[in-house]
């Protein structure tokens, strides 16, 4: 859960490591549609699409990344609040 809300608190969703150096993180609506996609672990999203704030729901993301030699996956969900 996060709430991007402005207040410096827990306004941005992306994954925190400090062994990952090669990552891409996707982040989906329910019904599929890509709302973020980044290559840099530390570049978060902030709840928005296109400029725009997105509703209270649930998200899917992914993650793809590079540990030790070897690529890994990972997919989990997200509650965005306001």
């Amino acid at each position: 859960m996060f709430t991007p809300d402005g207040n410096d608190n827990n306004d941005l969703f992306h994954p925190v490591s400090e062994c990952i150096k090669e990552s891409e993180f996707w982040i989906y609506d329910r019904w599929g549609k890509l709302i973020f996609h980044s290559k840099e672990i530390d570049h978060g999203w902030d709840g928005s699409y296109e400029g725009l704030p997105l509703k209270k729901d649930t998200y899917v993301w992914s993650l793809k990344y590079t540990y030790k030699g070897k690529t890994k996956n990972e997919n989990g969900f997200v509650l965005l609040l306001k």
